[in-house]
């Protein structure tokens, strides 16, 4: 009976998409047990799950039209963006100091990574993060991938790393103030605070910590920065291999472009048009893209750690 009154109320396709999740589950709580995740945990974290609709409609909805970089630029380097980056600066100035003494990472760019996820903390997500990995693993778009992230956030609730049995964050599994997916925050967080937690969304002395220690492992190095705007001549046309081709000063003013002999190798890229202006980019952009694969994301960071910095 409780079967035909759902029925009436909930559409076909949802009745068989909820059929269908509920077998999944089933078959990925016994891989997850026979991984090492506890019947105990399985049950407090999968227990009468249902498919979310939403986060699937999220995942299959098409990309609007790629916006310019320099439109981008503007919504992410926003005024309203540098002044609150600016203001946390000097309201957390000795906890940044420390960490980025520690780290070797700038305390500006420690707060653009913060200010462009989460504007700060202001908005972290208010999904289910356990549901929408089941969900997206689920749906199988990127099935592998999701359902890895799922085993690494049951592994991480029972080692007791994460305490929160349903953790919150984005429709597509990122959590926290800096949105680290399960694998980065099994790989990077950071118990900066010492209470035992490694708590991304509550502590910002581990939030920033985890940030710069994602830095810090990826590559980052204090000797350089993350790049600058620059000038080309007329005469230099910028091709793909540039950005992954590290060119020597005297290789660059061969070029005809003014470099300081001290910025040794560097990197060319346009992250938009050719009209939209170049940049010599350093090792450190490419600890950036390892963040975000974005050449839009990876230079809009630098420019507003540029511009906490003044």
């Amino acid at each position: 009976m409780l079967i035909l009154a759902l029925a009436c109320v909930l559409p076909a396709g949802a009745l068989a998409a909820n059929h269908g999740f509920e077998r999944w589950l089933a078959e990925f709580s016994a891989r997850a047990e026979q991984a090492g995740v506890s019947k105990q945990i399985l049950s407090q974290t999968l227990s009468g799950m249902k498919v979310d609709a939403q986060v699937i409609r999220l995942d299959r909805k098409q990309p609007e039209g790629k916006i310019s970089f320099t439109q981008y630029k503007k919504n992410i380097v926003s005024a309203e963006r540098i002044r609150l980056g600016y203001q946390h600066y000097h309201t957390h100035r000795k906890l940044l100091q420390q960490i980025s003494t520690h780290y070797g990472v700038p305390a500006p760019m420690i707060l653009a990574l913060w200010g462009i996820e989460t504007n700060y903390g202001s908005f972290t997500g208010n999904s289910d993060v356990v549901r929408s990995l089941a969900t997206l693993a689920y749906e199988g778009r990127r099935a592998q991938f999701f359902e890895d992230q799922l085993l690494t956030l049951l592994t991480l609730i029972q080692q007791g790393d994460i305490k929160n049995a349903r953790p919150s964050g984005s429709w597509a599994g990122a959590m926290g103030h800096c949105q680290f997916m399960p694998s980065s925050f099994e790989r990077y967080a950071v118990d900066w605070d010492k209470d035992g937690v490694k708590d991304i969304w509550r502590s910002l002395p581990d939030v920033f910590a985890s940030i710069a220690n994602y830095l810090k492992t990826e590559g980052w190095t204090h000797q350089t920065g993350w790049g600058r705007a620059v000038t080309l001549p007329e005469h230099v046309n910028l091709v793909h291999e540039d950005l992954y081709r590290p060119l020597s000063h005297e290789a660059l003013g061969a070029r005809g472009i003014d470099v300081p002999a001290f910025e040794g190798s560097a990197y060319l890229m346009h992250p938009g048009t050719k009209a939209e202006g170049a940049f010599i980019v350093y090792q450190n952009y490419h600890t950036l893209l390892h963040w975000n694969k974005s050449r839009y994301f990876a230079t809009a960071a630098g420019l507003l750690a540029d511009e906490i910095a003044k």
